[in-house]
Protein backbone atom coordinates (compact mmCIF):
# COMPACT_ATOMS: atom_id res chain seq x y z
CA UNK A 1 0.00 0.00 0.00
CA UNK A 2 1.03 3.39 -0.98
CA UNK A 3 1.04 5.69 2.08
CA UNK A 4 2.19 9.18 0.91
CA UNK A 5 2.16 11.80 4.23
CA UNK A 6 1.80 15.77 3.37
CA UNK A 7 2.74 17.49 6.57
CA UNK A 8 4.30 21.44 7.48
CA UNK A 9 8.03 21.47 8.19
CA UNK A 10 9.12 22.03 11.77
CA UNK A 11 10.06 25.56 13.09
CA UNK A 12 13.71 25.22 14.12
CA UNK A 13 14.22 25.87 18.02
CA UNK A 14 17.05 28.48 18.70
CA UNK A 15 19.57 27.79 21.19
CA UNK A 16 18.47 29.32 24.85
CA UNK A 17 22.37 31.42 24.86
CA UNK A 18 21.48 33.55 21.73
CA UNK A 19 17.64 34.05 22.77
CA UNK A 20 19.69 35.59 26.05
CA UNK A 21 21.99 37.97 23.77
CA UNK A 22 19.40 39.19 22.04
CA UNK A 23 16.70 40.14 24.67
CA UNK A 24 19.70 42.02 26.31
CA UNK A 25 20.58 43.93 22.90
CA UNK A 26 17.05 44.84 22.62
CA UNK A 27 16.68 46.30 26.07
CA UNK A 28 19.94 48.45 25.53
CA UNK A 29 18.44 49.96 22.39
CA UNK A 30 15.31 50.31 23.94
CA UNK A 31 16.89 52.22 27.04
CA UNK A 32 18.75 54.49 24.09
CA UNK A 33 21.04 52.61 22.68
CA UNK A 34 24.70 52.16 23.76
CA UNK A 35 26.78 54.39 25.89
CA UNK A 36 29.55 56.40 23.88
CA UNK A 37 33.32 55.75 25.05
CA UNK A 38 33.92 57.51 28.36
CA UNK A 39 36.26 60.57 28.35
CA UNK A 40 39.51 59.99 30.06
CA UNK A 41 39.38 61.04 34.10
CA UNK A 42 41.10 64.46 34.98
CA UNK A 43 44.86 63.39 36.20
CA UNK A 44 46.02 63.47 39.50
CA UNK A 45 48.00 66.52 40.80
CA UNK A 46 49.20 66.80 44.24
CA UNK A 47 50.83 70.38 46.03
CA UNK A 48 53.09 70.81 48.98
CA UNK A 49 53.89 73.38 50.74
CA UNK A 50 56.82 74.67 52.55
CA UNK A 51 58.71 77.50 54.39
CA UNK A 52 62.39 78.29 54.76
CA UNK A 53 62.12 78.04 58.67
CA UNK A 54 59.68 76.95 61.25
CA UNK A 55 61.18 78.44 64.39
CA UNK A 56 61.63 82.27 63.90
CA UNK A 57 62.11 85.38 66.20
CA UNK A 58 59.41 87.80 66.45
CA UNK A 59 58.85 89.97 63.52
CA UNK A 60 61.28 87.75 60.72
CA UNK A 61 60.51 87.09 57.71
CA UNK A 62 60.13 83.53 56.04
CA UNK A 63 59.78 82.19 52.14
CA UNK A 64 57.14 80.14 51.67
CA UNK A 65 56.82 77.79 48.81
CA UNK A 66 53.97 75.61 46.86
CA UNK A 67 55.34 72.71 44.84
CA UNK A 68 52.78 71.70 41.88
CA UNK A 69 52.99 68.02 40.20
CA UNK A 70 51.33 65.45 38.54
CA UNK A 71 52.50 62.06 39.53
CA UNK A 72 56.09 63.10 39.78
CA UNK A 73 56.39 65.78 36.90
CA UNK A 74 55.92 69.36 37.89
CA UNK A 75 53.27 71.07 36.54
CA UNK A 76 54.20 74.47 34.83
CA UNK A 77 52.36 77.44 34.08
CA UNK A 78 49.33 77.18 36.60
CA UNK A 79 48.24 79.57 39.08
CA UNK A 80 48.73 78.61 42.79
CA UNK A 81 47.68 80.69 46.00
CA UNK A 82 49.80 80.97 48.79
CA UNK A 83 47.56 81.32 52.56
CA UNK A 84 48.20 81.93 55.60
CA UNK A 85 46.64 82.60 58.91
CA UNK A 86 47.28 82.98 63.00
CA UNK A 87 47.26 79.73 64.45
CA UNK A 88 44.00 78.62 66.34
CA UNK A 89 42.11 80.81 63.80
CA UNK A 90 39.44 79.82 61.08
CA UNK A 91 39.86 82.53 57.87
CA UNK A 92 42.97 82.05 55.55
CA UNK A 93 44.24 85.35 54.08
CA UNK A 94 46.25 84.84 50.41
CA UNK A 95 49.74 85.71 50.37
CA UNK A 96 49.93 85.71 47.16
CA UNK A 97 48.32 84.09 43.41
CA UNK A 98 51.33 83.20 41.10
CA UNK A 99 51.86 80.85 38.10
CA UNK A 100 54.04 77.99 38.31
CA UNK A 101 57.66 77.70 37.32
CA UNK A 102 58.83 75.21 34.83
CA UNK A 103 59.28 73.17 38.22
CA UNK A 104 56.02 73.51 39.00
CA UNK A 105 57.30 76.18 42.03
CA UNK A 106 55.49 79.32 43.23
CA UNK A 107 56.70 81.47 45.89
CA UNK A 108 56.11 84.29 48.39
CA UNK A 109 57.81 85.71 50.95
CA UNK A 110 56.06 86.68 54.46
CA UNK A 111 56.97 89.21 56.65
CA UNK A 112 56.53 90.85 60.41
CA UNK A 113 55.22 87.31 62.03
CA UNK A 114 54.00 88.41 65.50
CA UNK A 115 52.21 84.96 66.33
CA UNK A 116 52.54 81.32 65.45
CA UNK A 117 51.59 80.97 61.72
CA UNK A 118 49.78 78.39 59.36
CA UNK A 119 50.40 78.27 55.91
CA UNK A 120 48.89 76.12 52.78
CA UNK A 121 48.88 76.01 49.25
CA UNK A 122 45.78 76.12 46.80
CA UNK A 123 45.18 75.35 42.96
CA UNK A 124 41.73 75.16 41.57
CA UNK A 125 42.17 72.88 39.22
CA UNK A 126 41.52 73.29 35.20
CA UNK A 127 39.48 71.88 32.20
CA UNK A 128 40.15 74.45 29.66
CA UNK A 129 42.67 71.87 28.11
CA UNK A 130 40.48 67.93 28.26
CA UNK A 131 43.64 66.57 26.82
CA UNK A 132 45.55 68.03 29.80
CA UNK A 133 43.13 68.33 32.82
CA UNK A 134 43.96 68.58 36.41
CA UNK A 135 42.34 67.94 39.45
CA UNK A 136 42.13 70.86 42.25
CA UNK A 137 44.28 70.27 45.36
CA UNK A 138 44.91 71.71 48.68
CA UNK A 139 48.51 71.48 50.73
CA UNK A 140 48.57 69.80 53.94
CA UNK A 141 48.96 72.56 56.55
CA UNK A 142 52.38 73.55 57.99
CA UNK A 143 52.71 76.06 60.97
CA UNK A 144 55.88 78.17 61.49
CA UNK A 145 56.84 79.03 65.75
CA UNK A 146 57.70 82.37 66.74
CA UNK A 147 59.59 82.66 69.78
CA UNK A 148 58.62 84.93 72.88
CA UNK A 149 60.11 86.48 74.91
CA UNK A 150 59.35 87.92 78.52
CA UNK A 151 61.35 90.58 80.61
CA UNK A 152 61.35 92.07 83.95
CA UNK A 153 63.42 95.42 83.04
CA UNK A 154 63.36 96.56 86.61
CA UNK A 155 61.46 96.05 90.13
CA UNK A 156 60.23 98.84 93.02
CA UNK A 157 62.50 98.10 95.55
CA UNK A 158 65.85 95.70 95.47
CA UNK A 159 65.71 95.01 99.67
CA UNK A 160 62.03 94.46 100.26
CA UNK A 161 61.03 94.21 103.90
CA UNK A 162 58.43 91.37 105.22
CA UNK A 163 55.20 93.03 104.44
CA UNK A 164 56.42 95.47 102.16
CA UNK A 165 54.96 95.41 98.19
CA UNK A 166 57.37 94.15 95.25
CA UNK A 167 56.12 95.88 91.93
CA UNK A 168 57.98 94.16 89.02
CA UNK A 169 58.17 95.79 85.75
CA UNK A 170 58.62 94.28 82.10
CA UNK A 171 58.43 93.90 78.49
CA UNK A 172 57.14 91.22 76.13
CA UNK A 173 57.36 90.76 72.47
CA UNK A 174 54.25 91.96 70.36
CA UNK A 175 52.57 88.72 69.91
CA UNK A 176 52.02 88.84 74.08
CA UNK A 177 50.08 92.45 73.91
CA UNK A 178 46.65 91.65 75.27
CA UNK A 179 47.64 88.22 76.86
CA UNK A 180 47.91 87.19 80.77
CA UNK A 181 51.51 87.01 81.99
CA UNK A 182 51.65 85.28 85.49
CA UNK A 183 54.06 86.54 88.35
CA UNK A 184 55.63 82.94 90.01
CA UNK A 185 57.52 82.57 93.06
CA UNK A 186 59.86 79.73 93.76
CA UNK A 187 59.20 76.84 96.47
CA UNK A 188 61.75 74.56 96.35
CA UNK A 189 61.79 73.63 92.63
CA UNK A 190 58.31 74.68 92.20
CA UNK A 191 56.74 77.29 91.18
CA UNK A 192 53.59 79.06 92.27
CA UNK A 193 51.22 81.69 90.70
CA UNK A 194 51.50 84.69 93.45
CA UNK A 195 49.94 87.46 91.06
CA UNK A 196 48.90 87.93 87.29
CA UNK A 197 48.65 91.14 84.72
CA UNK A 198 47.68 91.82 81.66
CA UNK A 199 50.38 93.17 78.75
CA UNK A 200 49.27 96.80 77.14
CA UNK A 201 48.96 97.28 73.82
CA UNK A 202 52.22 98.98 73.96
CA UNK A 203 54.06 95.21 75.23
CA UNK A 204 54.31 96.53 78.80
CA UNK A 205 53.22 95.04 81.98
CA UNK A 206 53.48 95.25 86.01
CA UNK A 207 52.59 92.65 88.55
CA UNK A 208 52.51 93.47 92.24
CA UNK A 209 53.65 91.23 95.16
CA UNK A 210 53.77 91.21 98.59
CA UNK A 211 57.37 90.33 100.28
CA UNK A 212 56.83 87.07 103.07
CA UNK A 213 59.27 86.23 105.55
CA UNK A 214 62.94 87.12 105.96
CA UNK A 215 65.04 84.77 103.70
CA UNK A 216 65.88 84.20 99.71
CA UNK A 217 62.73 85.09 97.91
CA UNK A 218 63.16 84.12 93.89
CA UNK A 219 60.35 85.50 91.08
CA UNK A 220 59.74 84.95 87.43
CA UNK A 221 57.24 86.28 85.14
CA UNK A 222 55.94 83.44 83.07
CA UNK A 223 53.29 83.61 80.03
CA UNK A 224 51.40 80.53 79.35
CA UNK A 225 51.12 78.66 75.81
CA UNK A 226 48.04 80.03 73.64
CA UNK A 227 46.82 78.47 70.62
CA UNK A 228 48.71 81.15 68.51
CA UNK A 229 51.84 81.48 71.31
CA UNK A 230 54.04 79.53 73.00
CA UNK A 231 54.79 80.07 76.38
CA UNK A 232 57.96 82.21 77.49
CA UNK A 233 59.71 83.02 81.14
CA UNK A 234 61.79 85.40 82.13
CA UNK A 235 64.77 85.68 83.72
CA UNK A 236 64.79 84.86 87.71
CA UNK A 237 64.72 87.47 89.72
CA UNK A 238 66.19 86.95 93.99
CA UNK A 239 66.12 89.14 96.79
CA UNK A 240 66.91 89.20 100.10
CA UNK A 241 63.75 89.93 102.33
CA UNK A 242 64.23 91.26 105.53
CA UNK A 243 61.94 91.10 108.53
CA UNK A 244 61.85 92.98 111.68
CA UNK A 245 62.63 91.12 114.86
CA UNK A 246 61.65 92.50 118.48
CA UNK A 247 64.50 92.54 120.85
CA UNK A 248 62.30 91.36 123.53
CA UNK A 249 61.69 87.79 121.48
CA UNK A 250 65.43 87.01 121.30
CA UNK A 251 67.60 86.03 124.24
CA UNK A 252 70.52 88.08 124.88
CA UNK A 253 74.12 86.73 123.99
CA UNK A 254 75.64 88.27 127.02
CA UNK A 255 74.65 89.63 130.85
CA UNK A 256 77.50 90.08 132.00
CA UNK A 257 77.66 91.85 135.13
CA UNK A 258 79.69 95.17 135.85
CA UNK A 259 81.23 96.62 139.23
CA UNK A 260 78.14 97.84 140.04
CA UNK A 261 76.24 94.37 140.07
CA UNK A 262 73.92 94.98 136.82
CA UNK A 263 72.97 91.51 135.01
CA UNK A 264 71.46 93.03 131.94
CA UNK A 265 68.33 94.91 130.84
CA UNK A 266 65.16 93.83 132.12
CA UNK A 267 62.25 93.05 129.59
CA UNK A 268 59.14 94.35 130.96
CA UNK A 269 56.35 96.11 130.08
CA UNK A 270 56.52 100.11 130.21
CA UNK A 271 54.65 103.59 130.27
CA UNK A 272 56.19 106.41 128.87
CA UNK A 273 54.73 110.25 128.95
CA UNK A 274 51.38 108.33 129.59
CA UNK A 275 51.59 106.00 126.29
CA UNK A 276 51.92 101.99 127.74
CA UNK A 277 54.18 99.41 125.68
CA UNK A 278 54.18 96.13 126.17
CA UNK A 279 57.74 94.82 124.82
CA UNK A 280 60.49 97.27 126.11
CA UNK A 281 63.74 96.70 127.66
CA UNK A 282 64.80 98.75 130.48
CA UNK A 283 67.53 99.78 133.01
CA UNK A 284 67.77 100.53 136.70
CA UNK A 285 69.44 104.37 137.68
CA UNK A 286 69.81 105.00 141.18
CA UNK A 287 71.17 107.88 142.96
CA UNK A 288 73.74 105.58 144.86
CA UNK A 289 75.46 104.67 141.81
CA UNK A 290 74.98 107.69 139.03
CA UNK A 291 78.39 107.76 137.98
CA UNK A 292 77.94 104.63 136.19
CA UNK A 293 76.25 102.64 134.00
CA UNK A 294 73.80 100.04 135.61
CA UNK A 295 73.59 97.26 133.12
CA UNK A 296 73.41 96.55 129.37
CA UNK A 297 72.54 93.76 127.33
CA UNK A 298 74.37 92.13 124.15
CA UNK A 299 72.78 89.93 120.79
CA UNK A 300 74.75 87.76 118.52
CA UNK A 301 73.21 88.83 115.23
CA UNK A 302 75.63 86.85 113.20
CA UNK A 303 76.13 89.39 110.79
CA UNK A 304 72.60 88.83 109.51
CA UNK A 305 71.21 92.35 110.64
CA UNK A 306 71.72 95.53 108.79
CA UNK A 307 69.72 97.84 111.09
CA UNK A 308 68.01 98.77 114.66
CA UNK A 309 65.39 101.08 115.39
CA UNK A 310 63.81 101.47 118.91
CA UNK A 311 61.84 104.35 120.59
CA UNK A 312 63.62 105.70 124.24
CA UNK A 313 62.68 107.51 127.09
CA UNK A 314 62.28 107.11 130.73
CA UNK A 315 59.62 104.90 132.31
CA UNK A 316 56.66 107.40 134.25
CA UNK A 317 57.55 105.39 137.05
CA UNK A 318 61.14 106.90 138.06
CA UNK A 319 61.92 109.51 140.07
CA UNK A 320 61.35 113.09 139.66
CA UNK A 321 64.25 114.28 137.51
CA UNK A 322 65.40 111.46 136.32
CA UNK A 323 67.28 111.68 133.18
CA UNK A 324 69.48 109.52 131.07
CA UNK A 325 71.61 109.28 127.79
CA UNK A 326 71.06 106.11 125.34
CA UNK A 327 74.10 104.10 124.25
CA UNK A 328 74.92 101.35 121.87
CA UNK A 329 77.88 99.76 120.21
CA UNK A 330 77.97 97.45 116.82
CA UNK A 331 80.99 95.09 116.95
CA UNK A 332 82.64 92.22 115.61
CA UNK A 333 83.77 90.16 118.59
CA UNK A 334 82.52 89.77 122.09
CA UNK A 335 86.24 91.31 123.52
CA UNK A 336 85.09 94.43 121.45
CA UNK A 337 88.25 95.20 120.49
CA UNK A 338 88.04 95.77 117.00
CA UNK A 339 89.30 98.60 115.05
CA UNK A 340 85.46 98.40 113.08
CA UNK A 341 83.71 98.91 116.78
CA UNK A 342 80.87 101.30 115.90
CA UNK A 343 79.69 103.53 119.09
CA UNK A 344 75.71 104.56 118.59
CA UNK A 345 74.63 107.15 120.46
CA UNK A 346 71.08 108.68 120.61
CA UNK A 347 70.88 111.23 122.73
CA UNK A 348 68.89 111.98 126.27
CA UNK A 349 65.65 111.74 127.09
CA UNK A 350 64.13 113.25 130.72
CA UNK A 351 61.13 111.92 132.88
CA UNK A 352 57.77 113.15 131.03
CA UNK A 353 59.50 113.36 127.12
CA UNK A 354 57.71 111.68 124.77
CA UNK A 355 59.53 108.58 123.83
CA UNK A 356 62.04 109.80 120.73
CA UNK A 357 62.66 107.19 117.69
CA UNK A 358 66.21 106.13 117.03
CA UNK A 359 67.81 104.44 114.19
CA UNK A 360 71.00 102.95 113.47
CA UNK A 361 73.11 101.03 110.51
CA UNK A 362 74.24 97.51 111.86
CA UNK A 363 75.09 95.68 108.14
CA UNK A 364 78.47 93.97 108.82
CA UNK A 365 78.28 93.44 112.61
CA UNK A 366 77.95 90.24 114.59
CA UNK A 367 76.86 91.63 118.50
CA UNK A 368 74.75 94.56 119.01
CA UNK A 369 75.25 96.24 122.83
CA UNK A 370 72.60 98.41 124.50
CA UNK A 371 72.66 100.35 127.47
CA UNK A 372 71.76 103.73 129.11
CA UNK A 373 73.84 106.34 131.97
CA UNK A 374 72.88 108.85 134.15
CA UNK A 375 72.92 112.40 132.66
CA UNK A 376 74.92 114.81 134.47
CA UNK A 377 72.21 117.29 134.64
CA UNK A 378 69.94 114.27 136.66
CA UNK A 379 68.55 115.70 139.98
CA UNK A 380 68.53 112.93 142.17
CA UNK A 381 66.84 112.23 145.28
CA UNK A 382 68.31 110.65 148.16
CA UNK A 383 67.59 106.90 147.44
CA UNK A 384 65.34 107.61 144.29
CA UNK A 385 65.49 105.20 140.94
CA UNK A 386 65.26 106.13 137.42
CA UNK A 387 64.20 103.57 134.42
CA UNK A 388 65.38 104.37 130.98
CA UNK A 389 63.55 102.06 128.83
CA UNK A 390 64.46 100.73 124.66
CA UNK A 391 60.75 100.27 123.88
CA UNK A 392 59.71 98.53 120.81
CA UNK A 393 63.27 97.62 119.97
CA UNK A 394 63.56 95.48 116.94
CA UNK A 395 66.45 94.65 114.58
CA UNK A 396 66.14 94.09 110.77
CA UNK A 397 67.41 91.01 109.59
CA UNK A 398 67.31 88.32 106.33
CA UNK A 399 66.79 85.38 108.89
CA UNK A 400 65.74 85.24 112.97
CA UNK A 401 68.63 85.92 115.23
Amino acid sequence: MDISRTSTPRNRRRPRWLAALAATVAVAFLAGGLAAPAQAAPAKTTLAVSASDYSVSPDASVTVTGTLKRGSKAVAGVSVKLQKRTAGSKGWSTIATAKTTSKGKVSAKVSKLKKDTEIRAVYAGTSKNKSAQYKSATSSTRKITVAQKVAVTKTSTGKPTTGESITFFGTTTPGLSGKTVELQEKSGTQWTKVATAKVSKKNAFFVKTTAGNAGKATYRVHAPASVSTGSATSSEKSFAVHQWFFLNDVAPADGSEWADGGIGLDATPSTIAGVPFNRALSDVLSADNSDLLASYSTWNLDNRCVAFTAKVGIDDASAEGTRAAFLGEAFTSLDNAGASDTLLEFGESARGDKAKTVTASIAGFTFLELWATDSTEAEWAEGAEGYPVFADARVLCSTAP
